[in-house]
């Protein structure tokens, strides 16, 4: 059998992995996603001097 405070590491090392890892993922899809609405934003821009 393993020894609890060796279990209780691996709980602790595969929760902040997973913490890590969940968090990253959001990061990268918030940063894609702002980066689309700024780039929409950017073209209607560039239309509305090009217009003038």
């Amino acid at each position: 059998m393993t020894d609890p405070l060796l279990q209780q590491g691996l709980d602790l090392v595969a929760y902040g992995m997973s913490t890590v890892f969940l968090f990253l993922t959001l990061l990268v899809l918030v940063t894609i996603a702002v980066s689309a609405i700024i780039g929409r934003c950017d073209d209607q821009f560039s239309r509305r001097l090009s217009k003038k």
